[in-house]
């Protein structure tokens, strides 16, 4: 599907394309996710103690990345992905230590996208489709497991000839076990991308 919609691209737009362009590219996500056993294990945790503040439920994380783009005519990129992923959890406790729990993943990997024009200047402005297939290394306390898995995203590319934002929502399907104990990183991220 994905070269039946690069070719009609190329085909209509032959007038229209650019050069082949190459840039670093920096980005901020927030995400929102769930991880089931990871909050019930600081359910159990924290049962006995008298917390003066916090949720006791992980439900946002924090990722920062830093990736390289091939992108061919404004039609099509990939992009590389080097990401770390942090989840803080901090509680304070009457009479007694703050707890703080972490739950962090580390990826790699490429995703491919491509960009359908939605204007005719110079093509400045596009939406993007995009996936790829991911490599997730997730840690938290005692408990670290592996995989590999897809990621999927669309968002809106401006100004695609110079300084490069792109503001994207993706969803991860990382979820992976050790010894029966769920890590899962699954859920919607919302980010910027910084093309130079």
């Amino acid at each position: 599907l994905a070269i039946l919609v690069f070719s009609s691209l190329i085909a209509n737009s032959q007038n229209e394309m650019k050069s082949f362009r190459f840039y670093v590219s920096p980005s901020i996500h927030i995400g929102f996710f769930s991880p089931d056993e990871i909050n019930e294990y600081i359910e159990n945790a924290t049962s006995s103690l008298s917390l003066t503040s916090g949720n006791k439920e992980m439900m946002i994380n924090f990722n920062g990345s830093l990736g390289f783009g091939f992108r061919f005519f404004n039609l099509a990129e990939l992009q590389t992905v080097t990401e770390y992923s942090i989840a803080p959890k901090s509680f304070l406790v009457s009479n007694g230590e703050n707890m703080s729990f972490t739950f962090s993943k580390f990826t790699a990997g490429l995703m491919a996208n491509i960009m359908i024009p939605l204007s005719t200047n110079e093509r400045r402005t596009s939406a993007i489709i995009g996936g790829g297939i991911l490599y997730h290394n997730m840690s938290f306390e005692e408990y670290q497991a592996a995989k590999v898995a897809p990621r999927i995203q669309a968002g809106l590319s401006l100004n695609n000839n110079k300084f490069n934002p792109q503001i994207l929502i993706s969803y991860d399907m990382a979820k992976a076990d050790d010894n029966g104990f769920e890590l899962d990183y699954s859920g919607v991220r919302i980010g910027v991308h910084l093309n130079f």
